[in-house]
């Protein structure tokens, strides 16, 4: 993110405990968070990404479900998605209501990486896989509950996800999806079956693409003969 260190320059009060890490080299997200896990001190770590942002009361909220008795290992809230800043385009949040450990294998209910408070100590033992070009949320994510991580949802919409642009990378995403997925298959072969699921929806959406641009040229030929 540009213009990160003067920003959290900003942050820096003799009452506020705040430090800034920089890395010398881009070396990607995964690896990132890995170094910012590895520095962090506390029990509990949170992630915020460069074009999301967070609701004032989210990490109460968090911490407040964290002291309850079942001490939970990863909380997560809903999300609601922004087109920008004022649109709200829809909200999210799932919550399995039962077999957490299956659920996750076929959907990815916790949702996107800055929702999530995780004890540190178990990212400490697994952490982001720098060699997934996507998914690497969601990579994290089966592997802490599938080892038993204690799952705690916090019913309310506090992060807001910038919504991509439709038309920004498309391939590129989908490319580095598939990507993502053959690494994932091999670590987790019981996610087959839901990879294939996604490749069908890919294909009907590609077939409803192709039949609307056919759609459009005959009514523009119609037009043109008239």
């Amino acid at each position: 993110m540009d213009g990160t260190a003067a920003w959290a320059e900003r942050l820096f009060h003799p009452e506020v405990s705040c430090r800034y890490i920089s890395l010398k080299t881009s070396r990607g997200g995964a690896a990132a968070r890995n170094y910012g896990i590895s520095e962090a001190q506390q029990t509990y770590v949170a992630f915020l990404d460069d074009d999301d942002w967070w609701h004032p009361e989210k990490l109460f909220c968090q911490y407040e479900r964290a002291l309850w008795d079942d001490s939970p290992d990863l909380i997560y809230t809903g999300v609601r998605v922004m087109e920008d800043e004022s649109h709200e385009v829809r909200r999210v949040l799932h919550i399995p209501h039962c077999m957490p450990r299956t659920s996750i294998l076929l959907y990815n209910y916790v949702g996107i990486t800055s929702t999530v408070l995780i004890r540190r100590t178990l990212l400490m033992q697994e952490g982001f896989d720098s060699r997934l070009p996507a998914l690497q949320e969601y990579d994290l994510f089966i592997r802490l509950i599938r080892q038993g991580a204690h799952v705690a949802a916090v019913p309310s919409h506090l992060v807001y996800y910038a919504h991509p642009a439709k038309h920004d990378g498309v391939s590129t995403s989908l490319r580095g999806f598939f990507s993502a997925a053959k690494i994932l298959l091999r670590k987790q072969p019981l996610l087959l079956p839901r990879f294939f699921q996604f490749c069908g929806l890919i294909r009907i959406c590609a077939q409803k693409i192709r039949v609307s641009h056919r759609f459009r040229g005959h009514l523009r030929g119609k037009r043109n003969a008239l």
